[in-house]
């Protein structure tokens, strides 16, 4: 895990060496519904990124394909000029 703080942005990475993400499912992550567990929702990741949407950041997700890991991002604004350090 990392967490970082660049002008008014705080960004936490979260790295896992995971099942990875296929190439064909990236523009689909964040889309109500979408899942590729069975018995999955397609709820957790979407109401996620419309949370952090909602207090004016954004999460995203890379991997270099399956079997390679995941990255998560969650970038927030920092309010009030505090450093992660100090929030």
């Amino acid at each position: 895990m990392r967490l970082t703080a660049e002008g008014n942005t705080a960004r936490i990475q979260v790295v896992d060496n995971g099942a990875g993400i296929a190439p064909e499912n990236k523009d689909q992550l964040f889309s109500q519904g979408f899942t590729t567990r069975e018995g999955g929702q397609g709820l957790g990741l979407h109401s996620s990124a419309l949370e952090a949407k909602m207090l004016g950041g954004r999460l995203s997700l890379e991997s270099e394909g399956e079997g390679k890991g995941a990255t998560a991002t969650l970038e927030l604004p920092i309010q009030g000029g505090a450093s992660p350090a100090s929030a």
